[in-house]
């Protein structure tokens, strides 16, 4: 899979994609953790659900300006 750059994410909605970038913020709410994830063209925030148990042990030890590959499913595009 290739990675792609965030501002790009609009443009592959409904796909899998992989980024890459730098943990900015983690966010632990109990069962659910957030994560705000950089690269060199934006930012973006993505959830870690506690039904994917690997996903949710990796999320928790995630430190702030740790380097993520992080492979995402993305909603498909709705107007705002």
């Amino acid at each position: 899979m290739k990675r792609i750059y965030i501002k790009n994410l609009l443009i592959e909605s409904g796909k899998e994609v992989l980024i890459a970038g730098w943990i900015s913020v983690r966010r632990d709410q109990g069962k659910l953790i957030f994560l705000d994830i950089r690269d060199m063209t934006g930012k973006v925030q993505g959830v870690v659900l506690p039904n994917h148990e690997e996903a949710a042990l990796v999320a928790k030890e995630i430190r702030p300006e740790s380097v993520s590959y992080t492979h995402l499913t993305l909603p498909t595009n709705r107007e705002v």
